[in-house]
């Protein structure tokens, strides 16, 4: 891996500190940056300014460190568009991205500036309806805001302490016509969202719920994994408890899961099993969760069957946090094996080690460690997503650092080149926590959309 890649922060306003000067409503202007090498602690963190000026009518931007030294400096930094600025720092290049959009719920519903404890936001959870009509928002407080998207953010249902506890999981169904809800008081609800009536509610388990999935396309049944190792399968339209499995040694907490489709799985061993009452679309789902302990578990969900577990020696005291895949369906047909060529697993832990594993055997459905990458070291890495978009371009592994520091990394150059090609998400609050991110594909166009919810009542939105 290259040395001196760095972890970057930057003044959450410097945006605003830039337009400022390019409208002329300011003659100067300044804001600061950091720069901390990837691998150690943020006492190695270097903070420096940016001093923004004009001249004939061109921007300028100068550096210098703390001490006003320019020449130790040499930072080079540049507007590429709108919403996406270039930094050069010790021959390392690196992006910053601004929100397309921000909502600041303190001020929308409140008509705070969210400096009134009793009154601030603390948003908790996030979705995004596929056809971008509309957010759904959750808080610490049990309240759910339902908001229009392209209507200056208006407020279209406000469910007032919906749960008793905070809203840890929002999902939007593919019709955006039902919203289930998942909250610390083990309660799951399904409403209605053009009338606003609750259709569904679960007590789904009886220590926390870490995650929570809608089963195939009709998400007639959902998965949840939470803190008493049990992953159940619920079916919304009776109400019931449909099936319940655990590891088979070594039970700990389930911390997250991604959950896959094989296109040929059920052709392959010739399934001619019947599902069990109120189960569907379970056939051909595979989940892979992560422990506590350090364990990834894979099972298929039909049959219940446990096709490994994995405890990694060296990081075994360290506990998994976050999991992506980037394909949520392969084909496992051995002639026509292109589609899990390619297909790699990303595990993150709360040491701040990012592991890859790909997958290297279909009848054993096995994945093998590939790659070991340290981010931000000692810090918990909270969030994972994989983002590919073959229309524009885009391969890239989406990760959140210890709730602060939120980045992409280019796969591609990760695996082949052994790079860190990174860009950073920046403008929102230099004091604020990231709470959840959730990626959402745009069925309108062929954008992807990345949520960030934070402490203080902000919601930003990155369209890439």
């Amino acid at each position: 891996m290259e040395k001196e890649i760095c972890l970057v922060t930057v003044q959450s306003s410097f945006k605003e500190v830039i337009d400022d000067v390019k409208s002329n409503r300011l003659e100067k202007d300044t804001f600061w940056i950091a720069f901390q090498p990837i691998n150690e602690t943020e006492l190695n963190s270097k903070e420096y300014f940016i001093n923004v000026s004009k001249h004939d009518n061109k921007l300028i931007f100068a550096s210098n460190n703390r001490f006003g030294d320019v020449e130790k400096a040499s930072i080079e930094f540049r507007i590429m568009n709108e919403n996406s600025y270039e930094v050069l720092f010790k021959n390392h290049r690196y992006l910053l991205k601004t929100p397309n959009k921000t909502i600041d719920l303190n001020k929308l519903v409140n008509g705070s500036n969210g400096t009134d404890i009793n009154k601030n936001i603390n948003v908790a959870s996030i979705d995004l309806s596929s056809d971008l009509k509309f957010y759904s928002i959750g808080d610490s407080k049990g309240n759910i805001y339902i908001l229009n998207y392209s209507k200056d953010n208006q407020m279209v249902h406000f469910f007032k302490n919906y749960h008793d506890l905070d809203v840890s999981k929002l999902i939007i169904f593919p019709s955006n016509k039902v919203l289930m809800s998942n909250s610390l008081d083990y309660k799951t609800k399904i409403t209605n969202l053009e009338t606003g009536e609750i259709v569904r509610e679960f007590l789904t388990n009886t220590q926390k719920v870490n995650d929570i999935k809608t089963i195939g396309q009709i998400g007639r049944n959902f998965l949840t994994i939470s803190n008493d190792s049990n992953v159940k399968i619920f079916d919304i339209g009776s109400k019931t408890l449909v099936k319940s499995f655990y590891r088979v040694s070594n039970r700990t907490s389930i911390g997250s899961m991604v959950l896959y489709n094989d296109l040929n799985y059920e052709k392959r061993l010739q399934i001619d099993k019947n599902y069990k009452n109120y189960e569907f679309e379970t056939k051909g789902k595979f989940i892979i969760t992560g422990d506590s302990n350090g364990s990834l578990t894979s099972w298929n969900l039909f049959d219940e069957y446990q096709f490994f577990s994995i405890l990694n020696s060296d990081d075994s005291t360290f506990s998994i946090t976050a999991l992506a895949l980037n394909k949520d369906e392969i084909d496992s047909n051995e002639k026509n094996s292109t589609s899990t060529k390619d297909f790699y697993l990303a595990v993150g832990y709360d040491n701040g080690i990012i592991k890859i594993f790909k997958y290297n055997n279909v009848l054993l459905n096995k994945f093998e460690e590939i790659k070991k990458i340290k981010i931000n070291f000692g810090n918990p890495i909270t969030s994972l997503y994989f983002n590919e978009n073959s229309i524009k371009g885009i391969n890239d592994l989406i990760i959140l650092s210890n709730n602060q520091i939120l980045m992409s990394v280019e796969f591609s150059k990760l695996i082949e080149q052994n790079k860190l090609d990174i860009t950073y998400f920046c403008g929102y609050s230099d004091i604020a926590q990231v709470n959840q991110i959730n990626l959402k594909k745009n069925i309108v166009n062929s954008d992807s959309n990345l949520l960030i919810g934070c402490k203080y009542g902000t919601v930003s939105l990155f369209s890439y």
